[in-house]
């Protein structure tokens, strides 16, 4: 009896130690985590020892693929079918409730590193079954070929192929789906195939409908540098370790050993990635925190060429150049702290952020990979469905019935309404037409600071010098002459307004360029209170805060090198970018104040002519 004790106990011993493994201290339900660490380990494992005996390592992994599959079962809420869609497998799901109108459309690429992973497996099946549901939402969920046998870039083209076809408008119209409710989403490498497709759907002249959104759930979106810091921190938390994750990149491309053991050793870039790596660099996109106190190292030189694939945005969607990312839908990017993809994702979200794209950037920082498929028995966890409520709350947002638009409001120069009607508009309830665009060409934007470099750098420059300016803006506000002589020495700002002063710091929101080698000097306190208007954002729209600028249109911002208004329309473009609202900034570097309107006889200019074909080509493109 007492041996038989002890074994149990040793075995007691060697379970726990086995499923024993450190999670991080802010992750909930650190129990079921650690058996879900536990059970990937062991499938792991198995694959090792399949690996041993001569198969593949991804067979034994797809083991779980396998287990966890279930058959196509409609409920009272949802009809699902197993079909084709362009000769590839898809299951299909249809809200059963009676239609108010055409439906929105997901079109969904499941996880597994390109080479595990199904739509049938339950984990996926709950996931796209309650995205139906509770969106009211025809849900297509791809069952794309997998890794090995099928390499880099048959996965692409399968999902490309059904997004594709699916986009036609007959076959939308066949499924009551609205042509303008049509959105990519995918986790993991699904993620990787979501935003290849919304790239690649960007260039493409034969389709007609494009997508309304994008939702990139912890995405692998580059395979030129595995050493991020996000690599390095997370190289052996739950679920996707490093070493995995080089697995399933190498076995995307290549089942050689050789490139695997390669990309381990972050040595597998040929010569030629060298112009790439610049859209990779880490030290330049990372905001600080995830950066911590890393050194950036640029990725060694490796074979002389790389694997079919490796330096194509189809594969690393983080390579692609601005011009191709101007194009995108807007993006819904989920990234988690304990995840070697965080920085794959986090970066994305401000090159994307860069070229103009509406991003919302979810960052959880409880969260490791994979952890929104834990939706059911027996890993189930309450994190899974929070992150699922956020991403279906943003699609409800972002795939609504559009609103037909105003056609667009275009403002010219100092205190001109529609720049100041826009944010406005935005959040006037009586208001159901919403503005489509917005063109400011050279606007006065702030009255708080007058001393800008562009105010020091252009104030006896021709049409607007600094003095006309203060003038304009003082008779704005009173006739009173002791405003204007307080505007002229910047001393007219009221201590109240000094919360406001960040959003017209210059020396946060120039570029280097027009900053020059101009210091940094706030504006001074002036009387008690200021005119009235003064700090309001309907006088000065660069003053308005983030969640009202969130709200605009897609703009185009014309400033003009000579003229003390440029920093203006440079500074409320960087601040309308950092919220996320699509800027076009055409800076002309030859022109002046009022440029534009000289199109005629007597003082006809070429480059009047040549401002407004600028404008006009950005209204049609807009329009």
């Amino acid at each position: 009896m007492g041996n038989r004790l002890l074994c149990l106990g040793l075995l007691t011993a060697l379970l726990g130690y086995y499923i024993y493994s450190p999670v991080p201290e802010d992750v909930a339900q650190p129990g079921t985590v650690m058996l879900i660490s536990a059970a990937m380990r062991s499938l792991e494992h198995l694959s090792e020892v399949a690996e041993l005996l001569g198969w593949n390592y991804m067979e034994g992994m797809r083991l779980f693929t396998v287990i966890s599959l279930v058959p196509p079962t409609s409920d009272e809420n949802v009809t699902v079918t197993d079909t084709e869609f362009s000769n590839v497998p898809v299951r299909l799901f249809v809200p059963r409730r009676a239609p108010g109108g055409l439906r929105r459309a997901v079109i969904f690429f499941h996880g597994g590193g390109w080479c595990l992973g199904d739509a049938g497996m339950q984990a996926y099946d709950v996931l796209t079954r309650r995205i139906s549901n509770e969106l009211d939402a025809v849900v297509v969920s791809v069952n794309y070929r997998l890794a090995p046998p099928h390499h880099f870039p048959a996965q692409f083209e399968d999902v490309y192929a059904v997004t594709k076809w699916f986009l036609q408008r007959p076959v939308l119209a066949q499924h009551g789906v609205d042509p303008g409710r049509v959105c990519v989403a995918g986790d993991s490498a699904g993620g990787n195939l979501a935003a290849a497709v919304a790239q690649q759907l960007s260039e493409d002249p034969a389709v007609q409908t494009r997508l309304k959104a994008q939702v990139l759930i912890y995405p692998a979106l580059q395979a030129l540098d595995l050493d991020l810091p996000s690599y390095r921190d997370n190289a052996a938390k739950p679920v996707l370790s490093r070493a995995l994750m080089v697995r399933f990149w190498s076995e995307y491309f290549s089942s050689e050993r050789a490139l695997r053991e390669a990309m381990a050793s972050n040595r597998h870039i040929p010569a030629e990635a060298g112009p790439l790596l610049p859209a990779v660099n880490w030290s330049r996109w990372l905001p600080a925190g995830p950066a911590g106190a890393h050194t950036y190292r640029p990725p060694a030189a490796g074979p002389a060429r790389g694997p079919p694939g490796l330096l194509d945005p189809r594969a690393s969607p983080l390579l692609a150049e601005e011009p191709r990312l101007r194009r995108l839908p807007p993006a819904l990017l989920l990234t988690c702290q304990h995840d070697v993809l965080r920085d794959d994702g986090l970066m994305y979200a401000a090159r994307l952020r860069a070229a103009g794209v509406p991003v919302t950037l979810h960052h959880a920082r409880d969260a490791f990979h994979g952890a929104l498929t834990f939706l059911s028995w027996p890993f189930e966890l309450a994190l899974a469905h929070r992150l699922l409520a956020t991403c279906l709350d943003w699609l409800r947002d972002n795939l609504r019935v559009p609103i037909l638009p105003l056609r667009c409001p275009v403002g010219e120069g100092e205190l001109t309404p529609p720049w100041f009607l826009f944010p406005q508009l935005s959040e006037d309830p009586a208001v159901q037409t919403r503005l489509k665009a917005q063109v400011l060409i050279y606007p006065a934007l702030q009255a708080l600071d007058l001393d800008l470099p562009s105010y020091r750098d252009n104030a006896a420059k021709p049409v607007l010098s600094r003095a006309l300016m203060v003038r304009f803006w003082s008779e704005y506000f009173s006739s009173e002459r002791a405003l204007r002589e307080a505007m002229a020495s910047n001393r007219h700002i009221p201590a109240e307004a000094g919360p406001l002063l960040p959003a017209v710091n210059w020396s946060r929101w120039l570029p280097a360029g027009p900053a020059g080698a101009h210091t940094y000097r706030p504006p001074a306190a002036g009387p008690a209170r200021g005119p009235p208007g003064l700090l309001d954002p309907r006088a000065s729209p660069l003053l308005a805060e983030e969640p009202r600028l969130r709200r605009l249109p897609p703009a185009l911002l014309l400033t003009c090198q000579h003229d003390v208004l440029r920093d203006d329309g440079l500074m409320y473009a960087a601040r309308l970018r950092a919220a996320g609202v699509p800027v076009t900034l055409h800076h002309a570097r030859d022109a002046f104040h009022g440029a534009l309107t000289f199109l005629s006889w007597p003082f006809e200019l070429a480059l009047a002519h040549r401002l407004l074909a600028t404008c006009l080509d950005w209204l049609r493109d807009n329009l």
